[in-house]
């Protein structure tokens, strides 16, 4: 994880490095801008979902952002199941008995 961390970083500094920059020939010009209306609200989602672990349980880790588009099939988060694990085990312990 502290890998990942340390690469994400480096990358993150080496898109901000500045690069060689090139003379542009342009023309700018300037416009008035009319008057701005503002018309305040509150956007609601066409579809919502409730996702719900089956047991409780640690979230590890979410590999999507709120707001992204997924399809059918994304993994949405990462659960730790080392205590589903060992239920599995015990059980399994239990029923050979």
């Amino acid at each position: 994880m502290w890998i990942e961390c340390i690469v994400a970083s480096a990358s993150l500094l080496l898109a901000w490095m500045p690069t060689e920059s090139e003379d542009l020939d342009m023309q700018i010009r300037t416009i008035d801008v009319g008057d701005v209306d503002a018309f305040p609200g509150v956007v609601y989602p066409r579809h919502r979902a409730m996702i719900r672990p089956p047991m409780d349980t640690l979230l590890t880790e979410v590999p999507v952002v709120e707001g992204q588009r997924v399809r059918k099939g994304t993994i949405l988060a990462i659960l730790d199941d080392r205590v589903a694990q060992a239920s599995l085990r015990a059980a399994t312990h239990e029923a050979e008995r």
